[in-house]
């Protein structure tokens, strides 16, 4: 392990010890492994981007999905979410369907496509992380989870994001204040 340590703080020829205990600086190291394999076993082969994969893999675990779910399950604004959905619906990977409720609404469902897709993708998804935390032993990969998660969940309690995520957003003008 400290060996492994050593690599990473002379990546590029450049000292990186001063940032080692550095949440943000370590996730970003992980995330950059994470996400070059991903692209190798999912991104490319399968074009699907990771947040592709999320949504497809939320919208199948759940009945009833609106974008105002995934949008708040994922913290994306739902004017980019939309965007990402359209791409779905394009691919004959989604559908919008009207709600039984509510008129207004429309939950999102996989097609056959997306669900051929998403199990093929869940089968590719479980070897590669076999092989990437392949030198955890089971109990390191649960701590490794649990942490990860209960870093995660200070999103959802709103605690440590600092004085920007406490401040109200920005009021936005109505038609009649917008110019042109």
């Amino acid at each position: 392990m400290a060996n492994e340590r050593g690599r990473l703080t002379d990546l590029g020829g450049l000292n990186h010890g001063q940032m080692q205990g550095l949440l943000g600086y370590n996730l970003a190291q992980a995330s950059v492994t994470a996400s070059l394999v991903y692209e190798g076993h999912l991104g490319g082969p399968l074009d699907l981007r990771q947040v592709d994969f999320t949504i497809l893999t939320l919208i199948g675990s759940n009945t009833d999905v609106t974008l105002k779910n995934l949008a708040e399950a994922l913290g994306i604004a739902p004017s980019n979410l939309t965007v990402i959905v359209d791409r779905s619906v394009a691919r004959n990977l989604v559908v919008r369907e009207p709600s039984e409720d509510d008129r207004r609404s429309r939950h999102l469902r996989l097609t056959s496509s997306g669900r051929a897709l998403l199990e093929r993708a869940w089968e590719v998804a479980r070897h590669m992380e076999s092989a990437m935390l392949a030198h955890f032993s089971s109990a390191e990969r649960a701590m490794l989870f649990e942490l990860l998660g209960r870093v995660a969940l200070r999103r959802v309690s709103g605690e440590a994001l600092g004085p920007q995520a406490e401040r109200e957003p920005p009021a936005r003008p109505s038609r009649a204040d917008r110019p042109g």
